[in-house]
């Protein structure tokens, strides 16, 4: 066996190996698929296309394989460092074909390399590289646990490691300092560090529900949650920081010396050359810092504890794409569509379970995973379920299903009432809402969608065996962290209708904002105007829920959303100049400038009639944001040659700006007693102009409503 080893290719040993791999995860497949605890089902896997293997948010798992190369960074157009990063984020965060190449593109921008899997350079900085750099395999893993899933970790346990090394850190606001000192580069003037820090804090605008924040507003740093992009961005700069402020140089992981319990059943484990550090990284020099405060509360201490910080920021920043090898899967047991009654009953009762195992097909990543711990390699757990893991549900469509209040504890969707069980199973009772009337008998089927979110709250300790001179050791504040992986489930849900209950018509709104300014003075002078103008139509399209309680109705109801923002602008000004005998001669100045940008989405409105026969109308849509881009023109009188006046003229396009016209519009009435199923009303808010001196603006607003409950 041995000379027909030593006679084989490089490429044959990695095919036998990898086939031996193959036998052995088979052979435990098989044991396992005979039980009815069986989560890994091979077909799916082996029949999922190309495409799904690799689109972030469709699949679990890193985007690719460890040593694909990687695709060029998108190309982007000129623009500012905040407009790029309005652009960018949207595009990571969704996941889908443009995801690696737009988050390659904002690395770039933020001055971090990434390295391929033969050492060298891969996505060079764009202008000066400020040290911290990333592997291309954690570039592809990132995006695993961004997309349809999505793993968060607290900043505030972040910052709890610096208290644990730096016990002068303790009760100390390290949470805040570096939030705010994000805000600070955010605000700045340094075009790369500012990139830097809008793309963070765009990501962090990304997230579902209340993970959404915006870092840049008045938020909380102990509920932002980082992803793993973001913690890697940020821990990749704090590491770089404090190992310039103690003169480390930089060290490449060393490969494991010592094998673990998979290595023995999977001997492909640790031969995939793609994870291997890359050993000619430079030195990290960081010439602007972002964390300075941290850095200087840290400057007494830093010394002795760099070293182990910055070994335990990369160890962090890597814990969480151990994700990638965490497999959620959700379902409606019982499949179909849940049903609801077509009375005041509640309505069928079933469960929606996630399964939380470890993913073997993904076992391969293991090795990128463990490199970046070195030689203190633990030793993995086998693939399947994860027993005794905290899930947290989070239940949407209140209006059509319900959790029943008889259910038991643990299936009730409780804060920390809900763990796995042997199998990996967490569950969540639901049902059918009840009507809030009896339909008729006739009533034809409706079919509507909710969705319920599992967050499973994972730490290190529960992938791997805790043993002695595993990593973290059991005393290490890394063993223990907790990081969060939310799986949203979308499932069907049949209703009913007869007709009644449902409502149609239309919400409008025109903005107008015109402002101006002028100003003179013995040789000059100067004016302009603008018009910025927005339409938006909401129409109902389907009544979603209808419900009441106490005497007050609730109605949510989707809508599609037609919105159109148009901006005009003009200036002049006019200045007096002499050129040989030509005296006091008016130069003037003249420039037009506009655009016009349109945009269709979903919908939603809202409906609450009370029991006093007031009511609140609303509507607002997420996806009335668009790119605006505006065209200039302008003639500029000037001397030329012998002093004659000549004039030029300049047209260009600018780059696109962002623009969101979709929030919230609300109006509220008194129902008519003579017609109780329609609501109709029209209000103009015009406060008046404001300003002074050559300055003023003035906005109005009309909103127009017509719904009727048929």
């Amino acid at each position: 066996m041995a000379s027909l080893w030593n006679g084989m290719s490089p490429r044959a040993r990695v095919g036998a190996v990898s086939i031996a791999a193959l036998v052995a995860l088979a052979a435990y497949l098989g044991m396992t698929s005979r039980s009815e605890t069986a989560l890994i089902d091979r077909e799916e896997m082996a029949s999922a296309s190309a495409a799904d293997r690799t689109a972030p948010g469709l699949v679990d798992g890193p985007v690719g394989l460890p040593g694909d190369p990687l695709p060029e960074p998108m190309p982007l157009p000129p623009g500012t460092p905040d407009q790029l990063a309005n652009v960018l984020a949207p595009m990571v965060a969704g996941g889908g074909p443009d995801a690696l190449p737009a988050l390659l593109a904002a690395l770039q921008k933020s001055g971090i390399a990434v390295y391929g899997p033969d050492g060298a350079i891969a996505v060079p900085a764009e202008g000066p590289d400020q040290g911290p750099s990333f592997e291309s395999w954690q570039v592809r893993a990132m995006l695993g646990v961004v997309g349809r899933r999505r793993a968060s970790v607290t900043l505030t346990s972040l910052a709890a490691g610096f208290a644990a090394k730096v016990p002068a850190l303790r009760d100390q606001p390290i949470a805040q300092e570096l939030a705010a000192d994000i805000v600070k580069s955010a605000q700045g003037d340094d075009p790369v560090r500012r990139f830097w820090a809008r793309f963070i804090a765009e990501l962090g605008k990304q997230g579902r529900g209340s993970a959404a924040y915006d870092l840049l507003g008045q938020v909380d740093p102990a509920n932002v949650r980082l992803d793993p992009i973001q913690l890697a961005m940020i821990a990749e700069q704090l590491q770089a920081e404090i190992a310039t402020a103690a003169g480390e140089p930089r060290q490449a992981a060393a490969r494991p010396s010592r094998r673990s319990l998979l290595d023995a059943v999977f001997p492909t484990l640790y031969a995939a050359a793609p994870c291997d550090p890359s050993p000619h990284h430079p030195r990290e020099t960081v010439t602007r810092g972002v964390f300075l405060s941290l850095i200087l509360r840290m400057s007494n201490a830093v010394r002795q504890v760099g070293t182990d910080m910055t070994q335990n920021l990369r160890d962090y920043q890597n814990l969480i794409l151990l994700l990638n090898a965490v497999r959620v899967d959700v379902e409606l047991e019982g499949g179909n569509a849940l049903r609801r009654t077509k009375t005041t009953t509640a309505g069928e009762g079933r469960r929606v379970r996630a399964t939380v195992s470890i993913n073997g097909s993904l076992l391969e990543w293991n090795n990128c995973f463990a490199q970046v711990f070195g030689g203190r390699v633990p030793e993995w757990r086998r693939p399947g379920p994860l027993p005794d893991i905290p899930v947290d549900w989070n239940l949407e469509g209140r209006g059509i299903v319900r959790i029943p209040t008889g259910a038991p504890g643990n299936e009730r969707g409780l804060p920390d009432g809900t763990r796995t069980d042997n199998q990996g199973f967490a569950r969540l009772a639901v049902e059918g809402s009840p009507q809030s009337r009896n339909l008729a008998d006739t009533a034809k089927e409706d079919r509507k969608e909710a969705a319920a979110t599992a967050s499973v709250k994972l730490k290190f300790a529960d992938l791997v065996h805790r043993t002695p001179g595993s990593l973290p050791d059991p005393n290490n504040w890394l063993f223990d962290q907790e990081f969060t992986l939310d799986v949203p489930y979308p499932f069907e849900v049949m209703d009913w209708t007869d007709g009644a209950g449902r409502w149609t018509g239309s919400i409008s709104v025109i903005e107008t904002r015109i402002s101006s300014t002028s100003g003179s003075a013995d040789r000059g002078g100067n004016q302009s105007a603008e018009t910025e103008t927005l339409r938006v139509t909401y129409e109902l399209t389907e009544t979603v829920s209808e419900h009441g309680g106490g005497g007050t109705l609730f109605a949510t109801v989707k809508g599609r959303a037609e919105g159109t923002f148009d901006t005009q602008k003009t200036a002049s000004s006019w200045t007096l100049k002499s050129c040989g005998a030509v005296k006091n001669k008016r130069m003037n100045n003249t420039a037009q400038e506009s655009g016009t940008a349109t945009k269709s989405g979903k919908a939603e409105i809202m409906v609450t009639i009370f029991d006093d026969g007031k009511y609140l109308v609303g509507a607002s849509s997420d996806e009335l944001q668009v790119d605006l881009r505006t065209r200039f023109q302008g003639t500029l009188d000037v001397f030329g040659q012998n002093c004659v006046a000549t004039s030029r003229t300049d047209s260009r396009e600018s780059a696109p700006m962002p623009r969101n016209f979709g929030s919230l519009i609300q109006a509220n009435g008194a129902v008519d007693p003579n017609n109780p199923n329609s609501l109709v009303g029209e209000v103009t808010e015009d406060p008046g102009a404001t300003g002074s001196g050559g300055n003023s603006t003035r906005t109005t607003r009309t909103i127009k409503w017509n719904l009727r409950r048929n």
